[in-house]
């Protein structure tokens, strides 16, 4: 008998139900990202994007091809800085609007 939900289960219904927590998922991620830790915020990103929008829905918002968006939330590859502060951006403007 599993005694605990998937961690990505539970983190897509907290950030479904929690605006205040997406939120903070986003300011977590500006942290990380700030504080050079790369890995950590392109995964926490990456789940982010996941959670909310999904990467092919962003791409058509974004006008980047889902490959595009992919590679910049890629933890092994290096991504420019400034794509995923834009990123980022985006996302929080987003947030604002569904509010």
């Amino acid at each position: 008998m599993q005694l605990t939900e998937d961690f990505k289960t539970v983190l897509f219904q907290r950030m479904d139900r929690e605006p205040g927590f997406r939120e903070a998922l986003l300011d977590e991620i500006v942290a990380c990202l700030n504080q050079d830790d790369w890995v950590v915020g392109k995964l926490m990103l990456g789940d982010f994007v996941e959670g909310t929008l999904g990467i092919n829905q962003l791409g058509k918002l974004t006008h980047r091809s889902p490959a595009s968006l992919t590679q910049i939330l890629d933890p092994e590859i290096n991504s420019e800085t400034q794509d995923l502060f834009d990123l980022v951006d985006y996302l929080r403007k987003n947030e604002e609007r569904s509010m």
